[in-house]
């Protein structure tokens, strides 16, 4: 599966963060290859307590994706990453069915 994704200022319209996700599986079990404008990022998932989890670390630097199902076909999601010596990102939405 393909996402892309963007965040778009609400005053000016221009887009401050662009995102392109692929998801799937391979011999390691699930898996996201993430591409942003911070680099390109290899997370490993899991499926645990009804959401899908992807996970990844390099020393103390980490991020996390996860999603989870809401009621009318609609998906929380949150977006974390930590970078100790730069600061952190969190995003969180909801995508709804169009």
């Amino acid at each position: 599966m393909l996402m892309t994704s963007a965040i778009i200022d609400p005053k000016s319209r221009k887009t401050t963060y662009v995102s392109t996700q692929v998801y799937g599986y391979d011999n390691g079990g699930l898996r996201l290859q993430f591409f942003d404008t911070a680099g390109t990022f290899d997370f490993h998932g899991a499926a645990t307590e009804g959401q899908l989890r992807f996970d990844w670390k390099d020393g103390e630097n980490w991020k996390r994706s996860q999603y989870w199902p809401e009621a009318d076909d609609k998906v929380r999601f949150r977006y974390e990453s930590v970078f100790p010596a730069e600061g952190s990102e969190l995003f969180e939405g909801l995508w709804e069915r169009a």
